[in-house]
């Protein structure tokens, strides 16, 4: 009868602690951050990637022209749809002058003032000076070289940086160069002097409908 249990009384029964699995465990979240952090920046640098060689990819803006198209004191006109148009709907672009040097200038085809289009005259003269380009909105005139002859324009004609290889004349058109400084006109101004070229953005104007090359 001894091994049977005292009536009344109660076993003292051990409980085994309870063992977690592997998913019950916490985790370590810093594998993972890392892991999400090298993802966002292996991202960044893709987007940056795509971002320089779309920026490379834009062609800068040059016009070419073949030297055998220039002929000395016989400018070219070179209308450019990007340029816009003035009010009258006259397309804006470039001016070829083939010097006698051999050099090539490039001049602006718009008046630094009423910004309208100028031609080159071929019937008109000021000051014994014929041909010139003449503006019909202000008036003024310039000679070949772009330097002004007469009008309230206040400069010569603005103009663009150009080079020569052994048959091509080259235009930089990213950057337009102010045109010179009138006479009698010194220290800080909206032109530029002798040696000291000042640069600015080529100005935005207009695309008209019906405009005329």
């Amino acid at each position: 009868m001894d091994d049977l249990p005292r009536r009344g009384s109660r076993r003292m029964r051990r409980i085994a602690p309870a063992h977690r699995t592997d998913d019950e465990r916490p985790r370590n979240p810093w594998p993972a951050i890392a892991l999400f952090g090298i993802v966002v920046l292996g991202g960044l640098i893709g987007i940056g990637a795509c971002v320089a060689a779309f920026v490379s990819s834009v062609p800068h803006r040059t016009l070419e022209v073949p030297l055998s198209d220039l002929m000395p004191g016989a400018p070219r006109f070179y209308p450019r749809i990007s340029f816009g148009a003035d009010a009258a709907g006259n397309t804006l672009g470039v001016w070829l002058v083939r010097r006698g040097g051999g050099g090539v200038l490039a001049l602006y085809s718009r008046d630094p003032l009423s910004g309208c289009h100028v031609p080159w005259r071929t019937d008109t003269s000021f000051g014994g000076v014929s041909p010139v380009f003449r503006a019909e909105c202000s008036g003024s005139a310039w000679d070949a070289e772009g330097a002004r002859l007469s009008g309230p324009a206040p400069r010569g004609l603005d103009r663009f940086d150009a080079t020569v290889a052994e048959t091509t004349a080259s235009v930089d058109l990213e950057r337009l160069q102010l045109g010179p400084c009138p006479p009698g006109v010194a220290g800080p101004a909206e032109c530029s002097q002798p040696g000291a070229p000042q640069y600015r953005e080529l100005p935005a104007a207009p695309v008209l409908p019906g405009r005329r090359p």
